[in-house]
């Protein structure tokens, strides 16, 4: 398959879903937000019980109670809980030290989400210089070398004290130190992949490069976690196996899409909003009713989506999902404004950005429509079919 249609398809799955190709870390099926730690938003995708509960198993029913053969089941299962919680910190710290360099550097952060194949902090932007990736990169393999050296002391000072506590210890400075050697792999999206890219990026000074030599790194590292997970499955009989083999998918699945996604960027690149900017629809006002809407405006008009505005300001949009929930008796005497669609601050873009910022947009929303502004003045509206006409006629041009 050509460089030029897989980005399409992947785009096309992308809207589809609703997580961004390239960021496999995203809440497909939603979540729960924390809170926010240093100004950075954490959530949990649903997936983080599944592992959440697994990992507090292995430890409740396996690996401590063979540490520990004398300490009662509470005493086990709470420090079961402790152990847990501790390994999600340990992987929130990773991701934080991520997230707080990225953000030092100059680039936005959407934020950390937990979920089941461990934590992702969500950049918005590209690194911007070889040089940013790879400091951005290897400081979260850092972290979990300092984590896992500070509870190694704490292991060493607890031993004559508390031999449960020091197992815990134990346990979480041995895992710390496996999750930096991990990371370090040299294959995309994993922060070893990262340095890779930073290394090839820096030696051969194009990007697109250095992503396409990550990726095939990443790639090679996904088929041979999953050759490894099946060989133990089969073989030795070991469940972890299959776990293996998920996390070995994962990562080739991620590979494949973040070349994709970054073709699909630099396609677009230098591409202003305000070229693509498809005929503006006509402004409904909010007054009429949902009757005279589709006979005067949905009707007439090849557009799907309507401004709505009152008195000059703009109060949403209304499209046929709206129109059609008033029941049909009611629509001559309902006015559009009561079935308008706000629109939230992230659904805008200048008519001044770059096509490749509309891009990352509607790629976070899961398709859509962006509102476009000139100044403080309603401009018109752009939808993931503008999108995608653009990288497809670009793609095949050779841009």
């Amino acid at each position: 398959m050509s460089d030029s249609s897989k980005p399409l398809q992947c785009l096309n799955r992308l809207f589809a879903s609703g997580t961004p190709a390239a960021a496999p870390g995203r809440r497909p099926g939603g979540g729960i937000h924390l809170g926010t730690v240093a100004g950075i938003k954490i959530g949990l995708d649903y997936s983080w019980f599944v592992i959440f509960g697994l990992v507090l198993l292995s430890m409740g029913a396996g690996y401590l109670p063979n540490e520990l053969p004398d300490t009662s089941i509470p005493a086990i299962w709470v420090l079961a809980l402790l152990t847990t919680i501790l390994f999600f910190a340990s992987v929130l710290g990773h991701e934080l030290a991520h997230s707080i360099l990225a953000r030092i550097n100059g680039l936005p952060i959407e934020g950390i989400d937990l979920f089941i194949f461990g934590g992702i902090a969500k950049l918005q932007e590209e690194p911007h210089s070889a040089r940013q990736e790879f400091i951005i990169a290897v400081v979260g393999p850092l972290t979990s070398f300092v984590i896992g050296a500070v509870f190694a002391v704490l292991w060493i000072a607890l031993r004559p004290i508390s031999s449960p506590l020091a197992v815990v210890a134990q346990y979480v400075a041995e895992i710390n130190i496996l999750l930096g050697v991990f990371n370090l792999i040299p294959g995309f999206p994993l922060d070893g992949g990262r340095v890779l890219r930073a290394i090839m990026w820096s030696r051969t000074g194009s990007l697109r490069r250095a992503t396409q030599v990550a990726t095939s790194a990443g790639q090679f590292v996904g088929y041979s976690l999953i050759i490894f997970g099946l060989v133990a499955l089969f073989v030795t009989q070991s469940l972890s196996g299959i776990w293996l083999a998920f996390i070995g998918w994962f990562l080739l699945q991620a590979a494949q899409a973040s070349y994709q996604q970054l073709l699909m960027r630099q396609s677009i690149a230098g591409v202003k909003v305000r070229e693509i900017l498809s005929t503006t629809p006509p402004i409904i006002p909010a007054h009429i009713s949902v009757h005279d809407a589709i006979d005067h405006y949905f009707m007439e008009y090849p557009a799907s989506v309507f401004p709505v505005m009152h008195g000059g300001q703009l109060l949403g949009v209304v499209s046929v999902e709206e129109l059609r929930q008033v029941d049909y008796s009611a629509r001559a005497t309902t006015p559009v404004a009561q079935v308008v669609r706000t629109v939230a601050e992230d659904h805008f873009v200048s008519a001044d950005d770059d096509a490749s910022t509309a891009l990352e947009k509607i790629s976070r929303q899961g398709g859509g429509l962006l509102i476009v502004m000139a100044g403080e003045n309603f401009a018109g509206i752009i939808t993931q079919q503008d999108l995608l006409r653009l990288v497809q006629l670009r793609l095949q041009l050779g841009h």
